[in-house]
């Protein structure tokens, strides 16, 4: 709210279950061939996992990761814009 107005932020629609698609390898990598630095690190021995949340979203890509698969509690929210950088929502 800014005093008496609503201004929306964003916009978020997320998939229902059926529709969650994972994202592959690549998508998850950097020019070099690496895990992109803005990621989190997947757990030891573990592999990241992330699935695309909203397949609607115009201004880029919003994603649920799983950096320890066994630990569903620890799952993170986020967000990749246009320029293909990384944000934590």
């Amino acid at each position: 709210r800014l005093g008496r107005s609503v201004l929306p932020l964003g916009k978020l629609c997320i998939n229902s279950l059926s529709q969650l698609q994972p994202l592959t390898e690549s998508a998850l990598r950097d020019a070099d061939g690496g895990l992109h630095p803005d990621l989190p690190q997947p757990a030891p021995g573990k592999r990241l996992q992330a699935f695309d949340l909203d397949s609607s979203c115009a201004c880029g890509r919003v994603c649920l990761f799983f950096c320890d698969p066994t630990d569903v509690r620890k799952a993170q929210v986020w967000f990749e814009d246009l320029s293909c950088r990384w944000s934590f929502i």
